[in-house]
């Protein structure tokens, strides 16, 4: 493997340790924000902004996964976010600072679903690519 298919596996595993740490981490000394953004409530925002990116970045940082059917790569790529997404939530309850909650969940899968919608158009320009 080259430099460059370094790049995006490095990308991704650097997202997914950026993930945990949010997720884990104690917020107390942080400065307090606002409740909601555009109604919704911040931390709904955050798990969905922390979760949109997974399907577009697992797909460049497993090319491989494109040449399958692009139902069943995108089905695989959301299944194994959202058991990421319920293991951090889950995780959460082994900590005496956190806990898990199915609002988080919900959230995340509604980001993994959004982030889904990109996977199609990389695979497109994926095989634009190799002509």
């Amino acid at each position: 493997m080259d430099k460059a298919g370094f790049i995006f596996p490095t990308i991704f595993v650097l997202y997914v340790a950026a993930v945990l740490f949010c997720c884990f981490v104690r917020f107390e000394s942080l400065p307090e924000v606002g409740r909601s953004f555009l109604g919704i409530p911040a931390d709904k925002a955050a798990h969905f902004l922390m979760f949109l990116p997974w399907p577009a970045l697992f797909s460049l940082a497993f090319p491989g996964m494109l040449k399958k059917g692009i139902t069943g790569t995108v089905a695989v790529i959301f299944i194994l976010g959202f058991v990421f997404a319920a293991s951090t939530e889950a995780g959460q309850y082994f900590t005496t600072y956190r806990e898990g909650d199915l609002k988080d969940l919900l959230a995340d899968t509604i980001g993994l679903l959004a982030g889904s919608l990109v996977v199609p158009v990389i695979k497109s320009h994926s095989k634009r690519g190799q002509r």
